[in-house]
């Protein structure tokens, strides 16, 4: 029966790790966008084939453009987001009802949290 909790737990870390990369690549998009909003003169990225890099200085907010995530990179991370969390569910409901009230349940931190 401690197996079905140890499963758990491998999941939620499992989870918690690519979590965790989602949420990196959301806050580099907020930083993108909030400052295209503010004033798209004041972005740019680097390490770009094309015009070349912005002069220094010539921008506030400059991101290296390797590691901008492209539509099939973050397609794939969401992908992967989604089969943790219904492994994370799996495992949460194969756990015994007496051992669940020791462990936090999925809802707890299974979700792309705002903090502002």
């Amino acid at each position: 029966m401690a197996g079905e909790a140890e499963a758990y737990l491998i999941a939620r870390n499992a989870f918690e790790k690519i979590q965790a990369e989602v949420a990196g690549a959301v806050e580099m998009m907020r930083v993108v966008f909030a400052a295209i909003s503010k004033d798209p003169s004041s972005f740019a990225f680097s390490h770009m084939s094309g015009p070349g890099d912005p002069p220094e200085g010539a921008t506030e907010v400059v991101v290296d453009a390797r590691d901008w995530m492209s539509a099939e990179d973050l397609t794939a991370l969401i992908a992967k987001w989604r089969a943790a969390r219904e492994t994370l569910r799996a495992a949460w409901f194969a756990v015994p009802k007496d051992l669940q009230a020791g462990l936090l349940p999925p809802q707890a931190f299974a979700q792309i949290r705002r903090e502002r």
